[in-house]
Formats: C-alpha cells, structure tokens, sequence
C-alpha cells in the first residue's frame, strides 16, 4: 500500500509549484551537467525538487535505478535520465495528481517520460520494490533506493539476464 506523506492546502499548492518550477529552472539553466560529479550533484537538486512537489500533493516519490547508482557512487556512473517511482494507488498513470504536478512544473509527457527540455524523468511504475532511505545532498532531500538493493538488481539482471550494462 503507498504511503502518503503530509499534503498542502489546496490554495497553497499553486504557490509551492511555482516556486518549485522556479527552482527547477534554476538548476536547469545551465543545461544538463557534463562532468559525472556536477551531473550527480544537479540529479540530486532536482530529485529534491520532486520529491517537495509530490509530498505537497500527498505522494511519496523514490529514486531508483541508474538515478539511484548515481546518487550512491556520485562520478562512477552517469544516467541519462531520472528514474522516480511515485507510489499511489491508482498507478502512476492513472493518478491525476502525478499528472498535475509535472504539468505545474513545466513537463510534458513524451510516453513513460516527461520531459522538461534537455531532462527526462522516467516513472517506470508505482511501487518501491525494496528498502528506501532519505538522504540530504547539499539542500535537496530526497528519497532512495538503498545501495544494497541497487547492487542486487544488477548482480542478478547481468548473471541472469545477460544484461551487460548491468555488469558495468
């Protein structure tokens, strides 16, 4: 069952967006960061921007995936887009809350991407598959997938399932 975290007043949650999508602007300006250590650091302040903006409509959002490596092992690898896995009830697609936040912040949706110029947030589903940790990278607050598990997934997708990419 998805956990619901605390949730703004409606009339607030117009104010909490913009400020957020200014944020997000903000970090974006520069375009997506080319070296691995800036490219983790700016995943993380938009992570914490995310993360703000579903907590303030009741949902709980997780990094996960190559996003969650690269938060971990920050310069040892480098992904192309965010992997967030928004629990709700309704599934990811089917929540209009999911839907209404992106949309607030600036993104639209391409498929299972939303995408907001040069960044892409994958949201592959609505359900955290293993333990997650809150972690605090410079300002941003954020919710993870732990390390441990991370690790699980590629040792068994390249033994497994010959997913080479993995075994990198």
């Amino acid at each position: 069952m998805p956990r619901e975290k605390k949730k703004v007043e409606n009339q607030e949650i117009e104010t909490v967006m913009k400020r957020l999508g200014q944020r997000l602007s903000e970090i974006l300006a520069p375009g997506l960061a080319q070296g691995a250590l800036e490219h983790a650091e700016q995943l993380a302040r938009i992570a914490g921007v995310l993360y703000e903006a579903f907590e303030a409509v009741g949902l709980r959002c997780t990094v996960v995936g190559g996003s969650a490596i690269e938060v971990h092992a920050p310069g040892a690898y480098t992904t192309l887009d965010l992997d967030l896995i928004i629990e709700t009830a309704r599934g990811v697609h089917g929540d209009p809350r999911v839907r209404d936040v992106f949309s607030k912040l600036g993104f639209e949706r391409d498929g299972m991407l939303w995408k907001l110029g040069e960044l892409a947030v994958h949201t592959p589903g609505s359900y955290v598959w293993g333990p997650d940790e809150e972690v605090q990278v410079g300002d941003a607050r954020f919710r993870v997938l732990k390390k441990e598990v991370l690790l699980r997934d590629r040792v068994v997708g390249f033994k497994w399932w010959k997913a080479t990419g993995d075994g990198q």
